[in-house]
């Protein structure tokens, strides 16, 4: 039966019939069911450019039909085009959906609009409370937020959900390395390897956290496994590096580094690594390692899409404005050498900034802090966004 044109809305938005759904069922009735099935059945024959030609026809003639747009969508997709526009409409027409509202937030998120898929997914959340998926994208999106506390909770409650899902127990684990919180960071990887033993994420994971904790020959044991179960894994090469170089085996460090680079030429933080290696390195020539520095920095200014050509500034400024980009503003020997010096500097006629790429903070951090005028955190900003702050 009909319901009411001024009854609350069957679909629990707390609009009445006539404001909400009511339009939609009008409008889906008024498509033809032809093309309607048309569309479903070239979509489900994988024949994607030609949904996408029928759907955009269909579009200009109903424009408010949001299971066109999702088809629209997903087609564009699978064609490796722009599907954000699609799915931002779909999520607007549909939106008491939740599924609209995840594949919104996916898109975005595939965007670098990591706020705004954020929102996606609790918007996602509202309407599904218990929507595993949503859960766990979401915790990792938090991650890359740089929110990990935040990101545990959302783990937990898809664990909840599903107690066996080895990429949430990974997930969890990782968000409790994030907060060198150790115990729990291995606890998780070790029962996402106990659900999943292929899974070579928590394989790897396992091992980054193993050498953060000093426990170097397990380290190198999980680096190992897990290049075994994905021998083209670039990211598993340089971590086993990393774990080679702490143990003083520079030789075979850079060995795997260079495996990493060859697998993927582009990882600049392998390649970072391996820069550092060399420093250590008695078998390379100076000459040699500054080749290879000179080769990185080329590679890496070849990728910068917009470049800084002209700033603004005071010709005759009040202060001398200094900036300190770092990763390392703890205890550290970088935080050292600052704390050294910071002590020494007459402040009356410098405006220090700080701009850290990292949320680890400890006595030292609290020490050097009041020194700067500005502390900026640039560790959730993407290289572009945080080259403009700066």
């Amino acid at each position: 039966m009909k319901p009411n044109r001024n009854a609350p809305c069957p679909c629990g938005s707390g609009k009445k019939y006539k404001h909400c759904c009511e339009r939609k069922v009008e409008v889906r009735l008024t498509l033809p069911a032809a093309e309607f099935q048309q569309l479903h059945q070239l979509f489900n024959s994988g024949r994607y450019a030609e949904v996408e030609t029928l759907a955009d026809g269909l579009l200009k003639r109903f424009p408010d039909v949001a299971e066109v747009w999702e088809l629209l969508a997903m087609a564009l997709q699978k064609q490796g085009k722009a599907t954000l526009t699609a799915y931002q409409k779909a999520a607007e027409l549909n939106e008491n959906d939740a599924d609209a509202h995840f594949n919104l937030a996916v898109a975005l998120k595939n965007a670098d609009q990591l706020e705004q898929a954020s929102a996606s997914y609790r918007r996602a959340l509202a309407i599904k409370p218990h929507y595993f998926e949503a859960l766990s994208n979401l915790g990792n999106l938090l991650r890359a937020l740089k929110q990990p506390h935040e990101a545990i909770k959302y783990y937990q409650m898809a664990i909840q959900v599903k107690p066996d899902a080895a990429f949430a127990h990974n997930g969890l684990g990782s968000a409790y390395k994030e907060l060198a919180q150790f115990d729990e960071a291995l606890l998780h990887y070790k029962k996402a390897i106990k659900i999943e033993p292929s899974l070579a994420e928590a394989h790897n994971n396992l091992g980054i956290a193993l050498r953060e904790m000093g426990q170097f020959n397990q380290a190198e044991l999980s680096c190992r496994h897990t290049i075994s179960l994905r021998p083209n894994w670039a990211e598993a090469h340089q971590n086993l590096g990393n774990v080679l170089a702490e143990m003083g085996e520079i030789k075979e460090s850079l060995t795997s580094y260079r495996k990493a680079l060859e697998i993927s030429p582009d990882n600049f933080v392998a390649y970072s690594s391996m820069m550092f290696a060399l420093n250590y390195s008695l078998a390379q020539e100076s000459f040699s390692t500054l080749v290879e520095a000179l080769q990185y920095g080329k590679r890496v200014s070849q990728k910068v899409t917009t470049r800084f050509t002209a700033w603004q500034g005071d010709l005759q400024p009040q202060y001398l404005r200094v900036g300190v980009v770092s990763a390392d503003l703890y205890n550290h020997p970088v935080g050292y050498f600052l704390e050294s010096f910071l002590t020494q500097l007459d402040l009356s006629r410098l405006e220090l900034i700080a701009y850290t790429n990292s949320p680890k903070e400890d006595d030292l951090t609290r020490r050097i802090k009041p020194h700067f005028a500005h502390w900026r955190e640039i560790y959730a900003l993407g290289d572009q966004a945080a080259a403009q702050l700066i």
